[in-house]
């Protein structure tokens, strides 16, 4: 299991973004609602982006259930005409 406290990720979580994905599960636990929102939750949780390794609709319906943590409004100081909010 991915561990952010890993010495390993330690040396690249400020300079690389992470994907992880369900494809080396078998398909049995990949297939299922509980597999993916489980799974998914733990890459949200670590600013990962999730890929699901499935066509099934019950996967995803375990994948809506979560969603990345919303990005903060972007406030850009007026230059010349500016200043309006950006996200």
């Amino acid at each position: 299991m991915f561990k952010p406290s890993n010495a390993a990720y330690a040396t690249w979580r400020n300079e690389k973004i992470f994907q992880v994905s369900s494809d080396t599960a078998p398909t049995t636990k990949r297939d299922t609602a509980n597999y993916n929102n489980i799974w998914c939750a733990h890459a949200f949780t670590y600013k990962m982006m999730f890929q699901a390794h499935t066509n099934s609709s019950d996967a995803a319906s375990g994948i809506k259930q979560n969603h990345p943590t919303p990005l903060e409004p972007l406030i850009i100081d007026p230059v010349v005409g500016g200043g309006d909010e950006v996200s």
